[in-house]
């Protein structure tokens, strides 16, 4: 029983509630993420902008193609 709840409460601490913001505000919120993070991987974009991890690869993706980051 004591291991039941000692996995709920791990399972529950990488919980990451996503918000829901449009597609534009978004590239705009990575972009200036990754200005002040010159070095980041997606997961952690993910986890500190709490935004969708589709959506941010797609972001980072096209930043790319625009030459905004390398």
């Amino acid at each position: 029983m004591v291991k039941i709840e000692k996995l709920k409460r791990a399972s529950a601490q990488n919980v990451v509630v996503l918000r829901e913001v449009p597609y534009a505000e978004a590239k705009s919120l990575v972009e200036d993420y990754l200005k002040n993070n010159k070095t980041a991987y997606i997961s952690e974009i993910v986890d500190d902008l709490r935004l969708d991890l589709k959506t941010v690869h797609r972001i980072v993706e096209e930043l790319e193609k625009e030459n905004k980051i390398t």
